[in-house]
């Protein structure tokens, strides 16, 4: 122990579990006061909130996705011990001496991999991305009356009341606007529909009023959500000789 425990537990024995958790010894046969004592204990015995080094949220199962992705495109052969991470379970444990090789290929992901190009929808005024294709969702990124997304032919808005799904509008570079009825116009100077949808990037920020749909060189940099939050769980697993506890 490294001494950081300011107080002993309330009942005892207590032991490391197979996953590098502080458990009491004692069997839980159902509910247990003392396993519930021990449990808040270990909430506030430590100076580290429930005795964790490090607590990330890694990412949502989007980001995820897109990841793996780009990972497939850089080739799965630099990225052994990543893949043998994946796709996060929740209870799954990354022993400490596969933590090393994890932070060696995420270091290759960010500094030597060649990405492959990436398809995006983005606000065709100020050139921010909105929505990045992901095969394995078959591009869509909306749902509702009319899913809608994008993919290598460009945008595309669908009807799911025919099968398979009909394709109602599609462009590569498309304007919208909310009419008086609520319904959501969408035209690219040939074609006009007229569709029961909420606008476009509704909820990520300013309301775009024109799209388009590019093919941008891959950059690992669009995942720093993900990568600095596993390294920063890979860093305190060699600190602190503990495995990654995935919840």
């Amino acid at each position: 122990m490294d001494g950081l425990v300011g107080t002993v537990p309330p009942f005892g024995p207590v032991a490391v579990g197979d996953d590098g958790g502080l458990w009491l010894v004692k069997p839980h046969d159902g509910f247990s006061d003392e396993h519930e004592a021990v449990h808040e204990w270990k909430r506030t015995a430590c100076s580290h909130p429930g005795m964790c080094l490090a607590d990330e949220a890694v990412t949502n199962w989007g980001g995820l996705r897109a990841f793996v992705q780009a990972l497939d495109g850089a080739g799965w052969e630099h990225f052994p011990a990543v893949a043998s991470l994946l796709p996060l379970d929740d209870g799954a444990d990354v022993p400490v001496e596969v933590v090393g090789r994890i932070l060696g290929e995420l270091d290759f992901f960010v500094l030597q991999a060649r990405l492959a190009d990436e398809i995006w929808l983005v606000d065709a005024d100020t050139g921010d991305e909105r929505h990045r294709f992901i095969g394995v969702y078959d591009g869509i990124i909306g749902y509702g009356p009319h899913p809608y997304g994008v993919d290598h032919d460009g945008f595309f808005v669908l009807d799911p009341a025919t099968e398979p799904p009909e394709t109602v509008f599609r462009a590569r570079r498309f304007e919208q606007r909310m009419l008086p009825d609520g319904r959501l116009e969408l035209s690219d100077g040939q074609q006009i529909v007229q569709l029961d949808m909420r606008p476009i990037g509704e909820f990520e920020g300013p309301i775009p009023g024109r799209f388009g749909v590019e093919t941008r060189a891959g950059d690992p940099a669009r995942y720093d959500y993900l990568v600095g939050p596993l390294r920063r769980l890979c860093e305190a697993s060699l600190n602190s000789g503990n495995p990654i506890s995935l919840y």
